[in-house]
């Protein structure tokens, strides 16, 4: 398992993450085969977690947008909650400190959660789990290359 911070803001981190992901997948190495971003998520509140599968919407999510755009939705995320601004701009309120009590609330109980999900996903759960749209478009696809084959075959009959 490999943790990598980027030196960039969040909302333009796709170039640089774009960069350290094909070096490590250069490396080939056994143990490091998925990529986990950690991320804030403003649609749920202070210090609860959420994962999303692979190839799952940004969501209006900057970050997650950037990072998209560079590599594909072929990711995990783990969403951070820090809850929505009560007032005031929205980029300004994702750069803001949190207050003693949200500081709490993650330092004791999200934490320890994401902890438990990475060690989940070092079992492999989660990690590799695909966003049901995905495969519903996976299936919708396979249905109609199949019903094409029937229309051929119709249309060769039986005396061809």
């Amino acid at each position: 398992m490999l943790f990598v911070r980027t030196q960039s803001y969040m909302n333009v981190s796709g170039a640089p993450i774009s960069r350290i992901w094909n070096a490590v997948k250069q490396l080939k190495l056994p143990q490091v085969s998925s990529l986990v971003v950690i991320h804030d998520e403003l649609s749920i509140p202070v210090g609860k977690v959420q994962v999303r599968k692979q190839f799952t919407s940004a969501r209006g999510h900057n970050g997650l947008r950037s990072i998209s755009e560079n590599i594909g939705g072929g990711y995990t995320k783990i969403g951070i909650g820090i809850g929505k601004p009560t007032n005031g701009e929205v980029a300004d309120y994702v750069l803001t400190r949190f207050n003693k009590q949200d500081l709490a609330t993650i330092e004791m109980d999200t934490i320890p959660q994401v902890v438990s999900i990475i060690e989940d996903m070092k079992m492999g759960r989660y990690i590799y789990e695909v966003s049901e749209n995905i495969m519903g478009e996976e299936k919708k696809k396979k249905k109609k290359a199949k019903k094409l084959r029937k229309i051929d075959l119709e249309m060769e009959g039986p005396g061809a």
